[in-house]
């Protein structure tokens, strides 16, 4: 439906003779769903439309390509031919109507600059402060405080430095009337993830939290890195990892974890989470029918669905590796030290040591132990942990191929004898009062799967 806001605000007749064209925007291929009509809009009847435009399930439907992201598209091309009863061009002053007027298809205008001026119409004279920027994202524009971008963005505080080196878009605009207001402009990323990403910086913090989508969640996370905003990062990380996966979602997740690993430090959220998506399939379509009808209901994304399938079958060898320090202080009455825990096969593991004695011999203990989940359990094909000497990173270790299981009952296993005390201390394993111990190990399979894995916010990043 096509309404127009009344004129004339102090009352009186108007009408207004136009034509118009309603559209969908495909934004797959471009073939654009559209009606064309006339209609005389008047102070008695302001809007007309369709009642039955399309048809809901077309629209809705993915392989259509109407619907992205969530977002639907509707524009309207409309074509004034005669208005009469507006006197005051609806608050317009001269100078900007015929701005605008004199704009047509072959005048030399800039595009961009008239895109901004249009923009600039839904500004507030508020809003065009010296404290103010405008940040653009294509159709999407948010006005926002300088200060706080500064405080809670570095690329901002570094961006309005005077030893600024990032390249990046920037205009100012050469106009008495906005010679004050800045833009930013931010092409490459996702105009939903901006939106979300920014409002929830200005205080509306909705759209953030109700997001439970892992694409939107990966866009956002790649703005947040761009601009460096700290506590975003940790809290995009943090539901990403705590969001529960199901059979609607796994598919998003599983091409998110691909995205992220464009972005190098953020490789092991994107392995943790192409290993949460392995496990949670492996769990679930362990039967033919339940395995095709996951292929139907993600027909759009079938090469990822092909290659996820491809990941069940495989025994994949996971590698975590440790420092541990203050060797020279452990007692054989010392508790196990736990490592860092790493997050391999949906699980958060562990290198665990300790200094043991057997019949008058100091040994150095060590074992990999997985946190108890009473939602899983798994079988490890072969184990193996070395002992790493830092000076040309030759190593001594210990392994086994015997199949063992890892569950509540018994989630720690290694050897009590690993290697001689003094041979730790005296055969160059030791630097700086530090030992290297590195483990692998193959997962023959898994059973159940977490919903969420509460990480601890010093493996954040």
């Amino acid at each position: 439906q096509i309404e127009v806001e009344n004129p004339n605000s102090g009352g009186g007749s108007w009408s207004c003779e136009s034509e118009v064209e309603l559209r969908i925007l495909n934004q797959k291929d471009g073939t654009h769903l559209s009606e064309k009509f006339e209609h005389k809009f008047t102070s008695e009847r302001p809007h007309t439309g369709f009642k039955s435009f399309k048809n809901w399930n077309t629209i809705l439907d993915k392989s259509n390509g109407y619907v992205k992201d969530g977002t639907l598209i509707i524009e309207a091309v409309i074509d004034v031919k005669e208005v009469v009863g507006v006197s005051d061009a609806h608050g317009k002053t001269e100078e900007t109507i015929k701005w605008f007027d004199n704009f047509n298809e072959d005048a030399q205008c800039d595009k961009e600059d008239l895109a901004l001026k249009t923009m600039l119409d839904d500004v507030s004279e508020e809003d065009l402060t010296d404290s103010n920027v405008i940040l653009r994202c294509e159709k999407v524009h948010i006005v926002c405080d300088q200060q706080l971008l500064v405080e809670e963005s570095e690329y901002f505080r570094a961006r309005f430095s005077k030893n600024w080196k990032r390249n990046s878009q920037f205009s100012q605009i050469d106009n008495e009337d906005y010679s004050t207001l800045r833009t930013f402009n931010f092409p490459e990323f996702s105009p939903l993830a901006f939106k979300t990403v920014f409002e929830y910086l200005i205080g509306y913090s909705s759209m953030m939290k109700d997001c439970n989508n892992f694409l939107e969640l990966c866009d956002m996370l790649r703005l947040v890195d761009y601009l460096i905003i700290p506590k975003l990062i940790k809290m995009i990380r943090d539901k990403m990892r705590q969001l529960p996966l199901d059979a609607f979602n796994v598919i998003e997740a599983y091409e998110a974890s691909h995205d992220l690993y464009s972005i190098e430090r953020y490789k092991g959220t994107a392995a943790s989470l192409q290993d949460r998506c392995i496990a949670y399939c492996g769990a679930n379509l362990a039967s033919w029918q339940g395995l095709i009808s996951f292929i139907v209901d993600n027909q759009d994304y079938l090469a990822s669905v092909m290659e996820l399938i491809e990941h069940l079958g495989e025994e994949k060898e996971c590698v975590i590796r440790s420092k541990f320090c203050d060797v020279s202080k452990m007692t054989v009455k010392d508790k196990k030290t736990l490592s860092t825990p790493h997050i391999r096969g949906n699980l958060l593991w562990h290198i665990n040591i300790r200094k043991s004695t057997k019949e008058n011999q100091e040994y150095l203990s060590s074992y990999l132990s997985y946190d108890t989940n009473p939602e899983v359990s798994c079988k490890l094909k072969k184990r193996e942990i070395r002992l790493y000497k830092p000076s040309d990173f030759t190593f001594y270790k210990k392994h086994s191929t015997k199949v063992v299981n890892y569950d509540n009952e018994s989630n720690s296993r290694g050897w009590n004898i690993f290697e001689l005390w003094s041979d730790v201390l005296g055969n160059g394993f030791v630097k700086d009062d530090e030992i290297l111990l590195e483990a692998r190990f193959v997962i023959k399979s898994t059973s159940g799967i977490p919903s969420s894995l509460e990480v601890p916010e010093s493996i954040i990043r």
